[in-house]
């Protein structure tokens, strides 16, 4: 019995020093939560300058990155860019591809444009007729092609607690 008791207060006592010399252990400093990015500021588009010119040479959005608007009341908004909240948005998005990106281009055009196309993230022949709307509306060059003219004249859905709120 006296040999079952010391084992224990043993374990015990092991468990414990073990316990405190991970607290002191030093460790890689937790930077906690990522910050939040905030919106990018708008950027005049470039008049006459058309998106398609920079096809060829642009990168491909090929998902979004998720900003929050402030002051007040955080909303989310979701931009396409060229990785997942990488923050550069200055990507374009044609007919033919079809990546997160174009999700997240087709969810604003359904719900801030009214446009009747399919939410499926392939840029084909409805979402480019819907971003030549787009365009059309905020006097851009007309190409339907998605790049940063038509990044930043667009309205983007807002988001609050996960549930679609506002353009």
């Amino acid at each position: 019995m006296h040999i079952q008791s010391r084992r224990r207060t043993l374990l015990a006592l092991a468990g414990a020093t073990t316990g405190l010399a991970a607290l002191l252990t030093p460790t890689a400093a937790y930077a906690g939560p990522a910050p939040e990015r905030t919106a990018p500021e708008p950027v005049a588009p470039q008049p006459g300058a058309a998106d398609g010119d920079l096809v060829a040479t642009a990168a491909v959005c090929q998902s979004w990155t998720d900003y929050v608007t402030g002051p007040g009341t955080p909303f989310n908004v979701a931009i396409p860019s060229t990785t997942r909240n990488g923050g550069e948005s200055n990507c374009i998005l044609a007919q033919g591809h079809a990546t997160d990106g174009v999700y997240k281009l087709q969810d604003a055009l359904i719900r801030c444009y009214g446009q009747s196309i399919g939410k499926d993230g392939i840029f084909g022949a409805q979402t480019a007729a819907a971003v030549r709307n787009a365009q059309r509306i905020h006097g851009l060059a007309v190409d339907g092609v998605y790049g940063p003219n038509t990044r930043a004249a667009m309205i983007w859905p807002k988001y609050y607690n996960g549930n679609f709120n506002h353009c």
